[in-house]
């Protein structure tokens, strides 16, 4: 009777009618948000290159510089070496704020590997306070991550700067997104926008014009 009553009773029915109805609601809504975010990225995409590359003049000869991601497992430390080889002068680290100890997918690495980026004795690291007062500055991949930065870490905004801003190509989205998941198309499309981003900042802070 018990069961009967979870599936037929009036008191039962309502909710799961109202459950549907928020999960059909939301479905479309999400993708309404994530059209108009798109659309404000790009239409904002100039005017926040130009802001970045005018803060980022303030370190022209930076000592210690910080790349973050999610987990620091695929974007972080590829754009960690890039800058690495370039900025030889420069010391630069990356982190993630989940997880630690964690290696690259060895198809992951294969991918990196052909481009010239050898991960394969990566392991991640979280962040730390330590880390963050040592930089000059932090990238970051997305406004999400900024905004966690500023509010877990209490470090000046001024010092963070989110690396799609210095794409020379505009993007749909801001985000480099994570290709945790993706097939080889997909973490080739993120680390040639990562490629990009690097040049970007290598015409800001010094190094070689070129990222492979």
């Amino acid at each position: 009777m018990a069961g009967l009553r979870v599936v037929e009773g009036p008191s039962s029915r309502r909710p799961t009618t109202r459950a549907r109805s928020n999960a059909i609601n939301r479905g479309p809504a999400r993708g309404l948000l994530s059209v108009l975010t798109d659309l404000c990225d790009r239409a904002l995409h100039e005017r926040r290159a130009r802001s970045a590359r005018a803060r980022l003049h303030a370190w022209r000869n930076p000592s210690r510089i910080l790349v973050v991601c999610h987990g620091n497992v695929f974007r972080s430390p590829y754009m960690q070496q890039l800058l690495q080889r370039q900025l030889p002068h420069v010391q630069v680290e990356s982190a993630g704020f989940a997880g630690s100890d964690r290696s690259m997918p060895v198809s992951a690495a294969n991918i990196a590997a052909r481009r010239g980026v050898d991960l394969r004795g990566h392991r991640s690291r979280p962040i730390t306070q330590s880390k963050i007062n040592a930089a000059d500055f932090v990238l970051v991949m997305d406004s999400r991550q900024s905004r966690e930065l500023y509010q877990k870490f209490l470090i000046a905004r001024r010092r963070i700067f989110v690396v799609g801003d210095f794409d020379g190509v505009s993007q749909k989205s801001r985000e480099v997104r994570d290709p945790a998941d993706g097939d080889v198309a997909t973490f080739e499309a993120t680390f040639n926008r990562l490629d990009r981003c690097v040049e970007g900042i290598l015409k800001m802070v010094g190094g070689s014009a070129s990222s492979t």
